[in-house]
């Protein structure tokens, strides 16, 4: 957490940090609903660039 210095009464305030998923993590949680909902077999072969097209990322994130 960072503080910021109330001009005002010359105390440090803390300000919360924002939390955000990453897209690493969207991507992770959506391709594993895609296989709970059937969308995708568990043990399917799928083209790397179609999921990319799908998601709209690179091969590089796809991969990680």
């Amino acid at each position: 957490m960072h503080t910021i210095n109330n001009a005002k009464d010359d105390k440090n305030v803390p300000i919360p940090t924002i939390k955000r998923p990453n897209l690493h993590d969207h991507v992770v949680n959506r391709f594993r609903e895609m296989i709970l909902t059937g969308e995708l077999y568990a043990e399917e072969r799928v083209a790397e660039k179609r999921l990319c097209d799908h998601f709209g990322i690179s091969l590089t994130l796809l991969r990680e």
